[in-house]
């Protein structure tokens, strides 16, 4: 299995085709799983599935295909943030350690808070670049929604 799987990755080119006419050279692929086959998922999912492990106490995760969430709950705002941030940080090193890339534009955060004053409270940031957000949302006790925060692999 793991021969063929090694196969499968290595020495892929490809070509831009349009219309059944060629219009680039070939080049070879280096990183990244084909697309369209129907291993491809699965060997994407095997090879991010261990980014759990960057989550830190207290902070919550979930993991759909390629789109990962990350939230806390907290009596304070800023317990919570802070909570957040250190798992965002430790997911930023997991990436650079495995070679991904986050795609800031996709990732969001969002908080809920039970207060009714704003609270101004920073959003986390990932290496010195904000994450987009809003910047508040009340909601009513009875509410079950929780703050998200989470990039989009």
């Amino acid at each position: 299995m793991y021969k063929w799987i090694s196969n499968f990755l290595h020495n892929r080119t490809a070509r831009v085709k349009l219309d059944g006419k060629c219009y680039s050279k070939q080049v070879i692929m280096k990183e990244g799983v084909p697309q369209g086959s129907a291993i491809s998922p699965t060997l994407f999912l095997v090879y991010i599935n261990d980014i759990t492990s960057a989550i830190t106490p207290y902070v919550k995760r979930t993991l759909h295909a390629d789109d990962f969430a990350i939230w806390n709950t907290a009596e304070y705002a800023t317990t919570a943030k802070v909570r957040v941030q250190a798992t965002v940080d430790k997911v930023f090193k997991w990436s650079q350690d495995w070679g991904l890339t986050i795609n800031l534009n996709k990732t969001v955060t969002t908080k809920f808070s039970l207060k009714t004053k704003e609270q101004r409270i920073p959003q986390p940031s990932w290496e010195s670049h904000s994450i987009s957000g809003s910047p508040g949302n009340h909601i009513s006790r009875r509410s079950t929604k929780k703050p998200y925060a989470g990039p989009k692999l």
